[in-house]
Order: structure tokens, then C-alpha cells, then sequence
């Protein structure tokens, strides 16, 4: 009968440890993304009430696809759009997000003051928070209805983005006054700010893109230039990473890491 040397035992012995030790590791791992994920979605769940309104539009739109797959999810995904249609201060006050979200900075100034000019007969204090608390109820019904696990990598709004949305919602509810005039100011020039930071993120974005659309080129070209120069099986290979590489879709989430494995790449090939 065959034996193993010692050197092939303890060789054994450490893969299959290692093999064990990677699962226990990923299944840890696993646990404590789930109850990071279900300890978020909670949280928001028991402050929806005190969120901003343009957070709660954000949550609730970025969960409805996978609201719309669960047996309940078409009648909530009607009733959330019934609910804004029907209160008039709500509905002005979902343009007013959306309009100055596709604005620049330079323009948002004149259209939100003359926005709020047009819907102050209709955004009173009182029904914008009725409204905003039937929104609540929906945000809280439709995170119940998706795994926590899914809601978790949806529903994160950045700080910039919630101060936003708290400026919109203190303007479209207080009026200028002797007394309110100079919050009422530092409000609007706050809300102008996070426009200019969040137009800059996007330029930084778009410049990302830019770079790893080159980088990716760049590395097809590398490896079609191997492909030549290699035998059956290396061509076999470079061909599967070739078809992997042209999948690969750009990610603002990703794309620092997919960015340094392309370079990489290029870099063995050349």
C-alpha cells in the first residue's frame, strides 16, 4: 500500500485545514453581513417617521423592484403612488426633489424659490407631514418585505444627499418671516453647497468611467497581442479572461478595485 511521505502528509493536513478554516470564515462573514444589514434596515425602520421626505422617496423607489417580486408588493407599490397623487403638498414637494435633482447648482437657486413661490398655497406645514407620515408607513411596510440583505445594498443615502433633502423639506414648509429670514437664507445657501458637492462627485464619477474604459481597452489589446503569441492551452486561458473582461461593466462601487486588477493584468501580459 501507498504512504505518504511526511511532507505530503502535512501537506494534506494543511489544505484541508485551510479548506475548513475558509468556510468557517466565509459562513462567519456571512452571519455578520446579515446582522449588519438587518440591524440597518431596522434602524431606519424605527425612524422613518423622523427621516427626510426626499430620503423616504430614495429608500422606497430604490427597494420597489424588489418590493414589486413579493405577494404584496404590487398593492404597496400602488398604494405609495396613490398617496402622493392624492395630497397635493406631498406631490409638489416630489417635483420640487426631483426638479432639483436635475439641476445644476447654478440654476437651483432661482427654480426652488420660485417653485416654493408656486406651491406655498398647497405645501402647508401640516399636510406635507401627513403625507410624509403615510410615506413612512410605506418605507417601514415595503423594508419588511425585502431581505434585509438585499434592502441593505440599496437604501444607503450619503450625508450630502440627506442634508439635501432636509434643506428642501425646511423650505418647502417654513415661511419667510422677520423671524425665519435668516435660517431661511442659510438653509438655501446650505442646499446650494451640497448641490455643488454632489455635481462634483459626479464629475468625479464620470471621470472614473473614463479611466476604466480606457484601462480596459488598453488590457484587451494586451491580451489579444498574447493570445498570438501563445500555445493551445495559454490561448484557451487568455481567451476565458478575455470574454470575463468584456462582461465587466463599469461600478462606481467597484471600480477602484476593478481599475487595480486591470492594471495588474496589462502589467503580466506585457
Amino acid at each position: 500500500m501507498f504512504k505518504m511521505n511526511l511532507s505530503d502528509r502535512i501537506s494534506k493536513i494543511n489544505k484541508e485545514y485551510s479548506i475548513k478554516e475558509k468556510e468557517t470564515v466565509a459562513k462567519l462573514n456571512e452571519e455578520r453581513n446579515f446582522l449588519i444589514a438587518e440591524a440597518t434596515v431596522n434602524e431606519i425602520v424605527e425612524r422613518a417617521n423622523t427621516l427626510p421626505i426626499g430620503d423616504l422617496f430614495t429608500i422606497f423607489e430604490n427597494i420597489s423592484e424588489d418590493v414589486l417580486l413579493t405577494n404584496k408588493g404590487k398593492s404597496l407599490i400602488n398604494k405609495y403612488i396613490s398617496t402622493i397623487k392624492e395630497n397635493a403638498a406631498l406631490k409638489n414637494e416630489y417635483f420640487l426633489i426631483n426638479n432639483v435633482a436635475k439641476s445644476g447648482a447654478k440654476d437651483a437657486k432661482g427654480l426652488v424659490t420660485e417653485s416654493l413661490e408656486l406651491v406655498a398655497p398647497f405645501a402647508t406645514r401640516k399636510h406635507l407631514l401627513e403625507g410624509k407620515s403615510l410615506i413612512a408607513s410605506c418605507v417601514t411596510e415595503a423594508l419588511q418585505l425585502v431581505n434585509p440583505l438585499t434592502a441593505y445594498k440599496k437604501i444607503a443615502i450619503d450625508e450630502n444627499t440627506h442634508k439635501l433633502h432636509e434643506n428642501i423639506e425646511y423650505l418647502s414648509t417654513v415661511s419667510k418671516s422677520v423671524k425665519t429670514v435668516a435660517e431661511y437664507r442659510r438653509r438655501l445657501d446650505e442646499m446650494i453647497e451640497c448641490m455643488k458637492i454632489s455635481e462634483a462627485g459626479e464629475v468625479v464619477a464620470e471621470n472614473k468611467k473614463a479611466v476604466f474604459d480606457r484601462k480596459k481597452n488598453d488590457c484587451l489589446t494586451a491580451i489579444d497581442e498574447a493570445w498570438e503569441n501563445a500555445n493551445g492551452t495559454l490561448r484557451m486561458t487568455l481567451t476565458e479572461i478575455k470574454d470575463r473582461l468584456e462582461k465587466k461593466e463599469f461600478s462606481e462601487v467597484t471600480a477602484d478595485e476593478d481599475i487595480k486588477y486591470i492594471n495588474e493584468l496589462t502589467k503580466t501580459l506585457a
